[in-house]
């Protein structure tokens, strides 16, 4: 049985309350002691953590014309915090750490590939803020009360993230340190081996509940300079959607600031999926290697993958990728270039570029395929506040010739006729 929660869109707006360290203007010989802090309201798509890459939405899944929210997400660093009282001279220090997660996502509703974030306000699902002495789960997201658009949020969902939360808010208390005091390395590697114990404690716990979740670890340190990440899933029942993996990466920092959260870094990847139900072409090694630059304004990253499927068919077996993109907090742009060495001369080559724009009329998305055989299909799609989308798909093919089709929707997905008017470009919309 599920409880039905509303989907959380990119403009909807969270608030809510924790503790802070407080030191008044002029910081006297006492040590900070924690007060009452005011998390202000902010879009759950916020521009800082659009462009330093922490707010996860999807890219073609919306909800009147705006992205929804995915597992992973965070609104990211720069989020202003009131104290109370308001003199804190701490407050500065509290921009490059804040922070507003998701705690509790969909495990059954895959948007773009990613569990659908849930945060709201009725039922009660808040979200994790930055605190001192700890993190606390009391930001709620408030204007999706009245949406239509529900997910199901099984019992194996809120037992897991029961779980991690009430851990992760006991490991920052254990090793909670005032500004400008580090932990030492000891305590980085048990601060590491407690949050890997947390993660596999709810994911045990969600798998004897439904045997569908897979069990989950993950466990990061530092060593040689870079930011090391080692990983395991598997166990699930239903591994054509949860594939059973193990995946090692590492992260190097080239470049940082660390007030605004900028970054330039360099990283490398390498996974081994050995069940994906039945799916030889998602079955083997994955190799990737990357750099990305991070900034409050804009975030971008270009990487090159190699792939390497031994069951799959010889045209499937070995696949190469480059991939780059842009990001700001109101538009973004794609290009990706596959190569696949073992299909017929003239079928070896692939690739998709993509733009998005937020405009204050919905989404408009172009989407052009450049597909092995030469021809290319290009899809402009403008989403409505309302719901409703206007679709054109264009094809040439490698001779010059082209065919056209629109598609026009209603905000319930009726077709519309030629002619009527959909909303689409006429209608007022937020900006993110």
């Amino acid at each position: 049985m599920s409880m039905p929660v509303p989907v959380c869109r990119s403009a909807d707006v969270s608030v809510g309350y924790s503790t802070h360290l407080y030191h008044p203007i002029p910081p006297p010989p006492t040590p900070p002691v924690p007060t009452y802090a005011i998390e202000i309201v902010v879009p759950q798509s916020w521009p800082p953590g659009v462009g330093l890459g922490s707010v996860k939405k999807t890219s073609s899944v919306l909800c009147g014309g705006l992205a929804l929210m995915l597992a992973g997400h965070d609104c990211g660093k720069l989020i202003p915090q009131i104290t109370i009282p308001i003199n804190n001279a701490l407050l500065p220090t509290f921009l490059p750490t804040s922070k507003r997660k998701v705690i509790v996502t969909c495990f059954s509703v895959r948007m773009n590939g990613f569990p659908a974030a849930c945060m709201s306000l009725r039922p009660p699902l808040p979200s994790l803020s930055c605190g001192q002495p700890m993190s606390m789960p009391l930001s709620l997201t408030v204007t999706n009360l009245y949406l239509n658009v529900f997910v199901g949020v099984s019992g194996a969902d809120l037992v897991g993230a029961l779980i991690a939360t009430a851990g992760t808010m006991v490991i920052d208390y254990l090793f909670f340190k005032p500004p400008g005091v580090n932990l030492t390395p000891g305590e980085e590697w048990m601060k590491a081996a407690l949050g890997t114990a947390v993660g596999l404690g709810a994911s045990v716990a969600q798998h004897l509940i439904d045997p569908r979740y897979p069990v989950k670890g993950e466990f990061g340190f530092k060593a040689l300079g870079a930011e090391w990440k080692v990983g395991i899933s598997c166990l699930s029942t239903d591994t054509k959607n949860n594939p059973s993996q193990v995946s090692v990466g590492a992260e190097f920092t080239l470049a940082e600031h660390k007030g605004t959260g900028s970054s330039l870094k360099l990283s490398e990847s390498r996974s081994y999926t050995w069940d994906a139900g039945g799916d030889a072409t998602k079955e083997g090694d994955k190799h990737t290697i990357g750099v990305a630059l991070a900034t409050p304004v804009v975030g971008s990253q270009a990487s090159v993958t190699e792939e390497h499927h031994p069951g799959a068919p010889p045209a499937q077996q070995d696949k190469y990728s480059g991939s780059g993109s842009v990001t700001t907090a109101v538009n973004s742009g794609s290009a990706q270039v596959d190569y696949t060495p073992g299909a017929a001369e003239g079928e070896r080559w692939s690739g998709r570029a993509d733009a998005s724009e937020n405009i204050h009329k919905g989404l408009h998305k172009k989407s052009t395929v450049y597909n092995p055989d030469g021809s290319t299909t290009t899809t402009a799609t403008d989403s409505g506040p309302d719901g409703s989308v206007v679709q054109t798909v264009t094809t040439e093919a490698k001779d010059g010739s082209s065919t056209m089709t629109t598609v026009s929707t209603d905000g319930r997905g009726n077709p519309v006729p030629p002619g009527k008017n959909t909303g689409s470009t006429g209608a007022w919309g937020p900006l993110l």
